[in-house]
């Protein structure tokens, strides 16, 4: 009997060895495996951009790329929108058309527009009073800003699904406080989601 106990904890031990090996390999099949998936899923972002056929120059073919909103008539502009002052008739319907543009082309490449994800406004000023000031104002309202890539380029981000009608919410909103502090709303740019 008293050979019988440490021959059990021996057993024991060795059971107990051969379970942790077998959990670790378990655990290092699974990260190779979530590692394909990551590499797959950057692979396919890449083949759906190469499938996409757009041109990185041309700024109309690609939906990720932000779309600057000019007005440019000889006519005074009409501000008819009280919940966005600031934006003409014309700038609106440029917005609502880039934005269904915009949605339409990633719903091509196989976007799944329900999914949330980043997605990066960008605008620009003329002077750093101008960009602080609509800086306190979108903050405020719960975007996050970063510095853009010149001096007085800001890109505003969310997260957010692609919903047409929150999207444009959101741009209007952005583009507004733009054009209220005397800087120009560039557009909005969100990767592929599947």
């Amino acid at each position: 009997m008293k050979k019988t106990i440490p021959l059990l904890a021996v057993l024991g031990s060795a059971a107990a060895f051969a379970v942790y090996k077998l959990k670790q390999e378990e655990k290092k099949k699974i990260m190779a495996l979530d590692q394909d998936l990551l590499v797959d899923e950057t692979s396919a972002d890449e083949e759906a951009c190469e499938a996409c056929d757009c041109d990185e120059e041309d700024e109309e073919a690609d939906a990720s790329k932000p779309k600057e909103i000019k007005v440019e008539t000889g006519e005074k502009p009409v501000y008819s929108h009280s919940e966005y002052p600031n934006v003409s008739d014309e700038e609106y319907d440029d917005i609502s058309h880039m934005n269904e543009e915009a949605i339409g082309k990633l719903h091509e490449q196989g976007d799944v527009n329900e999914n949330e994800r980043p997605i990066q406004h960008t605008v620009t000023f003329k002077n750093q009073e101008d960009m602080e000031n609509f800086k306190n104002k979108v903050v405020n309202k719960g975007f996050v800003v970063t510095k853009g890539v010149s001096d007085f380029e800001l890109t505003v981000l969310h997260i957010s699904s692609i919903d047409s009608i929150k999207l444009m919410e959101n741009v209007l909103f952005i583009a507004d406080q733009a054009y209220a502090n005397h800087g120009s709303y560039k557009g909005w740019q969100s990767k592929i989601s599947y």
